[in-house]
């Protein structure tokens, strides 16, 4: 802008005039540079220089503001510690003007632009120093003769593909947009003219991840159970508001979460989330590092300095089955500052799997005392209305739902009750269903959080863990560490008036509750009080270039399978390779009587039906044919399969896999963004 102002000035072009520009973040505001070093002033005494960056640790983004006396350091902090510098980076305090930029392109006034080159060490690792390595962008034949007549005394000096320049350097593509708060800060300091006060405040909130967008109660709960047991400890807390296609937008749930639960702007995509503000993320609870978006709820997506707390996350399941495989798993693990888990088994995965330390500790809706529901219950304006005693039945497993309305179950034994079903209920809003809950004379679920706000109220009830349904660990963790292991049964079938005869002791329970409460504040209180430290980043393809794997598919680096399915009683493991509608997989069936069988299967009529398909298989079978693989053609599908030894498992996979993977890959036209995820070790812990 300087550049193409001065040409304005001159109205005409000189020949000994040579313009040089910079790539540009934007300008922050001299005011509020002016009133934060007062504040440095007012704290650390006088100093006479000021730098922004230095390259004591080397140059990469981790830089840092200092300020000397005499040449001596009296401040130094990194960007996301010093309070200009972050609210510079994160677009805060930038000029107006600078938000829409005609000159953040490359096509631009000036006959030489210099730039840093980041990301060079990605793509070009023998130009990277660690010192700085420069971008220089070319516009004119001045600009050319000139850096040609230096280039002599440079010392390295490569041409490159201008896409790496423009992929590695975001203000060559677009301007800097203004963070969502900055007209806050702004109408803030013009009324108070203060700088730290304000950003003090809006960095240190701590920002909290979690299923706050599914729209059903324990979902909803955490988010705000989890929010407040934070602000009860002194901070200022809000859910990341980020969510996946749309979801969660059922008008009670959203009248909850409007009402009672701070959040911050909403992000609809990970990249958004690395330029948030806060230096203090928790993440939990539920289950957030089962299969699904792992990557992002164990934080792939942030570093530099922030502190990582993991607050009851669940693996979902009695082993590791995230959309991740395990070593990049555990390299973002060991990133968090705290982690505690919310089963038994989590523990276990974290010290044996991943081996680091997990906590146990209560859900977070436990965190509250019963006092706190029982407000949402009073401030409720459409009250529940049940004309007489009931049992309350809320069920969403699809077992459970077919034989509550199709078959003949326990709730005939109990005439004298009104059965509340939650499926036939409009809508119910938070305050709702928590009464139905408290009033019920009985609860029968297979709902994590409604056996929670059982346990909470202090109700009878019996709680359903169908197999195959959503974390079969999760209830019985629950229920055994309060010594309520009778009060499970597998479906509504399994439910008796016997069930209900012995009444549940609430006195002992209670007491552990309190003192696992205690415990599990005592937890999230000393995480949130830890130190904050530097986070590398890290990425899915560091991990893979500089892990060795164990096993053969660890050591090809095979991608597989969007999502794994395990059905125990029909006896087999099956791992779908990316295509969307399951007609290609690998079958395995589990060990026994000595033999197992394995095998590809192809289900798609179009695409086995295709010439260049058949083509692409048969190819393969031929080349299986030698090691004993049967090739199985039919109208409606093919597989390719052996039976085998379990101790033969690795070798024979291995062949299949090998032999198939270049092909279908291609024929699914996988793409690098998809969840991919290794199998090794979840086969490994099936058979």
């Amino acid at each position: 802008c300087q550049v193409a102002g001065l040409k304005k000035f001159l109205s005409k072009d000189y020949e000994n005039l040579i313009t040089v520009d910079i790539v540009c973040h934007g300008t922050p505001s001299p005011g509020v540079f002016k009133t934060y070093l007062s504040e440095l002033r007012a704290k650390y005494g006088d100093f006479d220089n000021v730098t922004f960056r230095d390259k004591k640790k080397g140059w990469n983004w981790n830089y840092f503001f200092t300020l000397y006396r005499r040449n001596e350091e009296i401040y130094r902090e990194p960007v996301g510690i010093d309070t200009h510098l972050t609210a510079f980076l994160r677009d805060y305090t930038n000029r107006r003007c600078c938000m829409q930029c005609a000159f953040a392109t490359t096509a631009r006034c000036s006959d030489i632009t210099l730039a840093d080159f980041w990301n060079i060490k990605q793509s070009r690792p023998d130009l990277d120093d660690t010192k700085g390595t420069s971008l220089v962008l070319i516009h004119s034949p001045a600009g050319k003769r000139m850096l040609e007549s230096i280039a002599g005394e440079l010392g390295k000096f490569e041409k490159l593909d201008m896409k790496l320049a423009h992929n590695s350097n975001a203000n060559l593509r677009r301007p800097s947009p203004a963070h969502a708060n900055r007209q806050k800060f702004f109408d803030y300091y013009a009324e108070h003219g203060k700088v730290t006060e304000w950003f003090d405040k809006e960095f240190n909130t701590v920002g909290i991840l979690n299923f706050h967008y599914a729209s059903n109660i324990g979902a909803v709960l955490v988010a705000y159970s989890l929010t407040k047991a934070v602000q009860k400890l002194g901070y200022n807390a809000e859910i990341i508001n980020y969510r996946v296609g749309g979801r969660g937008r059922s008008d009670t749930f959203e009248a909850f979460r409007s009402k009672y639960i701070p959040q911050s702007q909403q992000y609809s995509s990970v990249g958004e989330l690395n330029k948030t503000k806060y230096r203090r993320l928790i993440v939990g609870s539920d289950q957030v590092w089962k299969l699904g978006n792992t990557e992002m709820f164990m934080l792939a997506w942030a570093s530099g300095y922030r502190s990582f707390t993991a607050y009851a996350a669940s693996f979902g399941d009695s082993h590791y089955s995230g959309s991740i495989d395990r070593d990049y798993a555990e390299k973002l693990l060991r990133r968090f500052d705290s982690i505690s888990v919310r089963e038994d088994s989590g523990v276990n995965i974290c010290n044996q799997t991943f081996k680091v330390h997990g906590e146990h500790v209560l859900d977070p809706t436990f965190l509250l005392p019963v006092s706190d529901y029982e407000q949402l219950i009073d401030e409720e304006k459409n009250k529940v209305k049940v004309s007489k005693k009931y049992i309350f039945v809320a069920c969403y497993s699809n077992e459970n739902n077919r034989i509550l309305n199709h078959e003949k179950t326990f709730l005939s034994d109990f005439s004298d009750y009104q059965v509340v079903d939650l499926w036939k209920l409009k809508s119910p809003s938070i305050g709702q269903l928590l009464t139905l809950i408290k009033n019920a004379s009985y609860v029968v679920t297979d709902s994590f959080h409604m056996t929670v706000f059982s346990v909470i109220f202090n109700k009878q009830f019996i709680s359903l863990v169908p197999l195959g349904f959503n974390g079969l660990d999760r209830i019985p963790s629950l229920l055994y560490g309060f010594g309520l292991k009778d009060r499970i049964r597998r479906n509504l079938l399994d439910v008796d008036g016997p069930c209900f005869e012995k009444a549940i002791d609430y006195t002992t329970i209670n007491t552990i509750i309190e003192k696992r409460r205690e415990k599990s504040l005592a937890f999230l209180k000393q995480a949130l009080e830890k130190p904050i430290l530097y986070k590398d980043p890290v990425s899915q393809q560091a991990v893979t270039a500089n892990n060795g794997w164990k096993g053969f598919l660890r050591e090809k680096k095979i991608p597989l399978l969007v999502k794994p399915m395990s059905d125990l009683e029909k006896n087999y493991l099956m791992f779908f390779i990316g295509s969307v509608d399951h007609s290609i997989h690998y079958e395995l069936t589990k060990p026994q009587d000595g033999a197992m069988k394995i095998a590809l299967h192809f289900e798609n009529k179009k695409f086995i039906s295709a010439p260049e398909s058949m083509k692409l298989i048969e190819n393969m079978a031929e080349r299986l044919a030698s090691d004993g693989f049967e090739y199985v053609p039919s109208a409606n599908m093919i597989a390719i399969k052996k039976t085998i030894s379990p101790d033969k498992f690795d070798q024979e996979f291995s062949k299949l896999v090998h032999a198939s993977y270049f092909e279908v890959y291609k024929a699914v036209k996988m793409k690098p963004q998809e969840e991919l995820r290794w199998i090794s070790e979840y086969i490994s812990s099936q058979m």
